[in-house]
This record gives C-alpha cells, structure tokens and sequence, in this order.
C-alpha cells in the first residue's frame, strides 16, 4: 500500500482523461519481495555520521513479485471489497483488485 499511494493521482487523471467508468478499468498489483521488511532496512541505514544514508536491504526485496505475497485471512482482509483500501480503490475501479499474476 506504502508505494500505491504514489499511483493513485496517475490512474485517476488517465481515468478521467479517457472517461473511463469505474467497470472499464481493471487494477492489477505488484508487490515487493515477501520477506521485505522496510522498517528494519531504513533504522539499520540511518547512522550518525554525515552523508547520504546507504541502502542496507538486499537487491532481491526491489524485485516486484507479480503475485500475493502473503496468503494469510488478516493480510488478505486489506485488499478484501470491504478492507481498509476498499474505499480508495472504488474510487478507481469496481472490479475486484487482483496481482498481475491473475491478468
């Protein structure tokens, strides 16, 4: 979700260009590497000394995975018609949210 936020104003200014209905448009996800852990990853970058912080996370956690990374009920709830995105993402589109994987 961390990163869709950065898409959201792209997809609805083409959606509004094209005037496209919410059933004409089809969101289709991509996810970093299941074991990414971010928060670790920038708390070990952050140092004392001046500079530009370095990164820490391995290259692998930048690859998009093209499927769910997580199969969990709690994790999948997010992305659910009634999860905490629902609402954002009904802005975009009616259909059902799917991984790229799915297309």
């Amino acid at each position: 979700w961390h990163h869709l936020h950065w898409w959201i104003p792209a997809i609805w200014y083409f959606k509004v260009s094209l005037k496209l209905t919410p059933d004409e448009l089809d969101l289709a996800l991509a996810f970093p590497h299941a074991e990414a852990d971010w928060a670790i990853s920038l708390a070990m970058g952050r140092g004392r000394e001046p500079g530009p912080r370095t990164r820490t996370e391995p290259t692998a956690w930048s690859i998009l995975q093209h499927g769910w990374p997580f199969t969990s009920d709690s994790a999948m709830f997010h992305w659910h018609r009634k999860g905490i995105h629902a609402d954002v993402l009904a802005w975009l589109s009616s259909n059902p949210v799917l991984p790229l994987a799915e297309f």
